[in-house]
């Protein structure tokens, strides 16, 4: 009997039950989990019931995001340290890759305006609409797996920020033979 085997089987004896082995074997692969629960429940010990979760992870953009803001953000920085506006042309090499986005979602916000060539900040930087919710979402996806509002977390998939993975966990009980 391996040594996951023989700890699952000693904290069902002392708790009873495992609502989820996730929280009680954080560091053990979960396919490593289901070969141990497979092998018990042949020898009838224990039963357990499969739960499917669904989890966001970060992509390194995200990561980075985080760490330095996001691509609007970063933009409207630029524009508010340019003092005759920032010019048009100038945000792909500015920006990078990531110029368009960020000057469609800093218009979106109301951050940024078009004065001819140039853009030109419609807030400052102490005003109460900058607000950088996007680097807050991908926070909250950091700490928790996910979000609570289904269209924040398509957006964020579009703009490949997060990606969409499925997580195995088990709730075990102990079977009617197994005497600990």
């Amino acid at each position: 009997m391996s040594e996951l085997q023989l700890s699952i089987l000693k904290t069902l004896g002392a708790k009873g039950s495992i609502p989820d082995s996730s929280k009680e074997f954080p560091s053990t692969a979960s396919q490593t989990v289901l070969a141990a629960l497979n092998s018990l429940a042949a020898r009838s010990m224990i039963t357990y019931k499969t739960k499917e979760s669904e989890v966001y992870t970060l992509t390194k953009e995200a990561e980075d995001i985080i760490s330095h803001g996001s691509h609007e953000y970063r933009l409207l920085n630029k524009v508010l340290e340019s003092l005759e506006g920032l010019k048009i042309s100038e945000v792909d090499s500015i920006m990078g890759k990531n110029g368009k986005v960020a000057q469609g979602r800093a218009f979106k916000n109301g951050w940024i305006g078009k004065d001819g060539d140039k853009l030109v900040p419609k807030v400052s930087k102490d005003d109460s609409k900058v607000h950088d919710i996007t680097a807050d979402q991908l926070k909250q996806i950091q700490t928790t797996g996910t979000l609570s509002n289904k269209k924040d977390l398509n957006e964020l998939k579009k703009r490949k920020l997060i990606v969409q993975s499925k997580v195995h966990t088990y709730a075990i009980s102990k079977a009617i033979q197994l005497q600990l």
